[in-house]
């Protein structure tokens, strides 16, 4: 459980404590088969309990202590699946990581531009080429803000006149000082 864990995790950002819980906690326990045998579950759990990986170790282990290792072989495929699955998850955000090094970083960015009082005017995401363009901004100066995981928040303070447009490029640095990568915003004036 720990390594689909672990996979989860950078594809479900903030929603992985209710995943998780809903995974490991809410379906593991009840279909589990330890409070009462699969069998006696209502037809829902037992179709739960033949994929879910704490059933299926609790399976694994009455084979092993309790009778010879007789029927033990389905069990562990399923565990096996599991950790299969969490070893291609852990992989495909190594991949996604090294394609994004690849690229110098390109990725759609967050965005924010918040008037003199701190009030957020627009909040949007940058192209690939990490660059966007906001219109109907007012006059005055405006604060740029762009930010991404695992990277510092790169702020910047501009001066907007009617018709002008502003640019403002950002190093987006790593957090403990490794190598950055430039991302390019634009905001336009509008009236």
């Amino acid at each position: 459980m720990a390594t689909l864990a672990s996979g989860l995790a950078p594809f479900t950002h903030r929603f992985f404590p209710a995943v998780g819980m809903t995974l490991f906690i809410v379906l593991s326990i009840p279909t589990s088969g330890g409070a009462a045998p699969a069998v006696m579950l209502p037809t829902f759990f037992q179709y739960v309990h033949a994929v879910i990986p704490l059933g299926n170790a609790l399976e694994a282990l009455r084979s092993a202590l309790c009778f010879g290792g007789a029927g033990m072989l389905r069990p562990v495929l399923v565990l096996c699946a599991w950790i299969a699955a969490g070893i291609a998850l852990l992989g495909l955000d190594a991949r996604r990581h090294q394609h994004a090094a690849r690229t110098g970083g390109r990725c759609r960015a967050p965005v924010t531009v918040l008037d003199p009082g701190g009030r957020q005017l627009v909040s949007t995401l940058t192209d690939t080429q990490g660059e966007y363009a906001a219109t109907g901004l007012p006059e005055g100066y405006l604060s740029i803000v762009a930010a991404l995981p695992g990277r510092q928040p790169a702020v910047q303070r501009r001066p907007l006149r009617r018709g002008a447009v502003v640019r403002a490029v950002f190093l987006l640095r790593y957090r403990g000082d490794a190598p950055g990568t430039g991302l390019t915003t634009a905001a336009t004036a509008g009236r």
